[in-house]
């Protein structure tokens, strides 16, 4: 049981105090928050509930996913009334690290914060502690259209990814003729953005698996680099996204919540909002400094 299950299993019972607050922007910088999330599963090898293509280790995710700010109390009472017993995901729980890629400009992330009918992001996503170059990473690019979310990854070894990125060489598969037509038009690219949380992920019961949730807490971000997917997470280089206690939760679904489930979430005030990670640590490692004008901060 990682520090986040315990977390939210143990936190005091729900109360009017700890309805969403809306707007909140206080942030609390934690120097070793970062480094308390070590999870006890070392490595996830697959989000989601995958559609297997032909070639081994490739997915594909067609979904809506809905996102909501909660407070720890509210994800606690949420798992109370769900029954963690049988609402526990196969998958458990684990630490992320995405890497964003993008252009010298930011024009990716910058595009995302303008909330077009279509948008892309490029990045890697690593699970778990780091255990070498030979550790699995997905290369992934998320695309948006009309709210409707269509994902597509394959995965390699840290050591092959940056081969791949620079278009030194390109699997034979589907997917990853795609990514790298993608990596192409965009060049040059760049790490952008580092995102780091930990992860719990449950699967809603009587749903046939085409419910997911995940609990995302202690998100973090800083400017990227290509040693943020081998090197130890440092606490004291990380911005905090949001206040202590506040979590992301999305809801990943193929078609409509069941109706059980939104009574629930209106039982307990939750409501879907508009968050993006790595647009919020844009805008946010703009507003510490740490993000200057010349490399495609808002204007």
């Amino acid at each position: 049981m990682t520090i986040l299950h315990t977390a939210l299993l143990t936190a005091p019972p729900y109360t009017a105090e700890h309805k969403p607050q809306r707007g909140a922007t206080r942030l609390f910088l934690q120097q070793n928050r970062v480094q308390e999330l070590v999870p006890t599963q070392e490595k996830l090898s697959q989000e989601d509930v995958p559609v297997k293509r032909n070639q081994p280790q490739e997915f594909v995710f067609n979904r809506s996913e809905k996102k909501y700010l909660i407070s720890s109390a509210t994800a606690s009472a949420l798992l109370r009334l769900l029954g963690k017993d049988q609402f526990q995901d196969r998958r458990g729980s684990a630490f992320i690290r995405n890497l964003y890629l993008d252009t010298p400009d930011y024009k990716l992330i910058r595009r995302s914060i303008e909330r077009p009918l279509y948008k892309e992001k490029l990045r890697v996503r690593t699970y778990g502690t780091i255990t070498g170059p030979e550790h699995e990473a997905f290369v992934e690019i998320k695309k948006k259209l009309k709210g409707r979310v269509f994902k597509r990854r394959f995965a390699l070894t840290l050591e092959e990814v940056d081969d791949f990125i620079q278009g030194k060489t390109t699997p034979e598969s589907q997917i990853a003729r795609e990514l790298a037509w993608s990596l192409q038009s965009y060049r040059p690219l760049q790490p952008a953005i580092s995102v780091c949380y930990e992860r719990c992920a449950y699967t809603y019961p009587g749903a046939d698996g085409n419910v997911r949730i995940t609990i995302d807490c202690n998100l973090a971000a800083k400017i990227g680099s290509k040693s943020d997917l081998f090197a130890p997470v440092d606490a004291t280089a990380y911005q905090p996204l949001l206040p202590e206690r506040r979590c992301v939760m999305e809801i990943k679904i193929q078609c409509a919540i069941p109706l059980e489930l939104t009574r629930i979430l209106s039982s307990l005030e939750i409501y879907p909002t508009s968050f993006s990670k790595v647009g919020t640590a844009y805008a946010q490692l703009f507003a510490h400094g740490i993000l200057s004008s010349d490399r495609g901060g808002p204007a």
